[in-house]
């Protein structure tokens, strides 16, 4: 918050502790302080975070992005040459389903300048954010409103991909009485939440999305839940998809998954 409020580094502000506040900066800090103690998240209390190197702005439209989440992008940005084709440095197409900020596809866009992107949320208060983010970060993006769920609205979407790429609600809601207080009573959640009947709705759907949606040997990546990692990679490899790896995170839990897209002939 002091960095936010005065504009200084940690390093400067540990250096310059001594210093004394202006009126106006105490004041901005003490209705900073009052937002936490009402157990609102920091990052929307300052408005933004920072994911990847880049700086985002954040609401309670939107997911906070997540360190794990960094850790996808990694694994996406560690494959280079292994898309589409074995000549390409990059993936020519991207889409992102389930955008929210808009996190993953403008820090893809970041890594990936030459390519294609896209992203696709349901909601449009959501798209509203993720399209100022990518203003603020200089990236062009395709945004697509819209509900993954729909086939209708799966066959509205033209364009094939190299890298399909989500991270989509996960937490059964018999999780949500272990989860902090300070998430469930602020983050969106719908982006959070699945009905413990089905908590795969949103991997099946996007698999068969990728059916149709993905160019040959075009990668396929979720973030997931953690409890969750073999009924996932069943489903994908009930489906066809190749090579399904599980990865976990800095925590040692399984919370990455990469698959490869199917045979171009079933795929056409």
């Amino acid at each position: 918050m002091l960095v936010d409020v005065i504009g200084l580094s940690r390093t400067d502000i540990l250096l310059r502790k001594d210093d004394t506040l202006s009126e106006s900066s105490v004041l901005r800090l003490s209705k900073y302080l009052d937002q936490l103690k009402s157990n609102k998240p920091l990052q929307y209390v300052l408005g933004y975070t920072w994911f990847s190197g880049l700086k985002f702005l954040v609401d309670e439209n939107v997911l906070i992005p997540r360190p794990e989440t960094e850790e996808l992008i990694e694994w996406i940005s560690s494959h280079p040459d292994s898309y589409r084709y074995s000549h390409l440095i990059s993936p020519v197409s991207v889409v992102d389903i389930g955008a929210g900020s808009g996190c993953i596809a403008i820090s893809l866009k970041n890594k990936f300048p030459e390519s294609a992107v896209h992203a696709i949320d349901i909601s449009k208060k959501a798209i509203d954010v993720a399209r100022k983010n990518a203003e603020l970060n200089f990236a062009e993006i395709t945004f697509h409103e819209g509900d993954i769920l729909s086939s209708d609205f799966q066959k509205s979407i033209f364009e094939k991909f190299d890298i399909i790429v989500s991270n989509p609600p996960y937490i059964r809601l018999a999780e949500m009485n272990n989860m902090s207080e300070r998430v469930t009573m602020n983050e969106p959640h719908v982006a959070l939440f699945v009905e413990d009947a089905d908590p795969l709705i949103f991997y099946r759907s996007i698999a068969d999305f990728a059916k149709t949606h993905l160019n040959r040997d075009g990668k396929l990546y979720f973030e997931i839940n953690a409890n969750l990692g073999k009924e996932v990679k069943d489903l994908l490899e009930e489906s066809g998809f190749k090579n399904v790896e599980l990865k976990k995170d800095m925590s040692g839990n399984d919370r990455l998954l990469m698959a490869t897209g199917l045979p171009v002939q079933l795929i056409n």
